[in-house]
C-alpha cells in the first residue's frame, strides 16, 4: 500500500534552518519511509513513498546535498527538550557505544585496524561510535562519529558535549556523563 502523506511527527522539519524547502520535503520522505514503508531501503521507500520522490533524488538528499549536519543534530535536540517525555532529566545517562563493521581493502573512509572487545581481537573495518542519551523515559541518539580510534572518538564526543553545554535549553540541565561498565 501506498504511503499518501507524511507522519505528522515530521511537520518539525518545517522549522529546521539547517534545511532548504526542498530539503525538508526529502527529510520527510525519508523519515515517514523509516516508519512507515515495509522495504526500509532507499528504493523501498521510493516506491512505496510520496508521489514525486524518485529513488535518485532521495539518494542524492542522503549523499550528496549540502546540509548542515551539526545545526541539524542541533536543532532536532533543541526540539527534543520541548516535550516532557524527551528532555533531558538529571538522573539520566549519556552512553557512548562502537559498532564495528568489517571491511575489505584500504580505500573505505576511516578504515583501520581496531580492536573488538566482542571479539577479543583485532578487526579490519570502520568503527562507529555513538553517543545516545538514555532516562526512564526515553532513549535516543546524540551524535555518531566514524574514528580512527575510539580515543580519537571520546575525545570528540565529549569535545561535542562541552561545546554544547550552554547552547540551547538542553545545555544547563545535561545530565552528567557517566561510566557504565558491562559485565559478561
Amino acid at each position: 500500500m501506498p504511503i499518501t502523506d507524511f507522519l505528522s511527527c515530521t511537520r518539525v522539519f518545517d522549522e529546521f534552518e539547517s534545511l532548504s524547502p526542498a530539503q525538508r520535503r526529502h527529510a520527510k520522505t525519508y523519515a515517514t519511509g523509516l516508519v512507515a514503508a515495509s522495504d526500509k531501503t532507499v528504493a523501498g521507500i521510493a516506491r512505496e513513498g510520496l508521489p514525486a520522490n524518485s529513488k535518485c533524488a532521495l539518494n542524492k538528499f542522503l549523499t550528496e546535498y549540502n546540509w548542515d549536519e551539526q545545526q541539524f543534530n542541533h536543532e532536532r535536540l533543541e526540539e527534543l527538550q520541548k516535550h516532557g517525555e524527551t528532555r533531558w532529566s538529571k538522573d539520566g545517562y549519556i552512553i557512548l557505544d562502537d559498532t564495528f563493521t568489517e571491511k575489505a581493502g584500504d580505500e573505505v573512509p576511516r578504515i583501520g585496524r581496531f580492536y573488538d572487545h566482542a571479539e577479543g581481537d583485532t578487526v579490519w573495518g570502520q568503527d562507529l561510535i555513538y553517543a545516545f542519551y538514555a532516562d526512564d523515559k526515553t532513549v535516543y541518539p546524540l551524535r555518531a562519529n566514524l574514528e580512527h580510534s575510539l580515543k580519537e572518538a571520546v575525545y570528540n564526543l565529549l569535545s561535542w558535549v562541552r561545546d554544547n553545554d550552554d547552547c540551547g535549553p538542553y545545555g544547563r540541565d545535561r545530565p552528567p556523563l557517566r561510566s557504565l561498565n558491562r559485565r559478561r
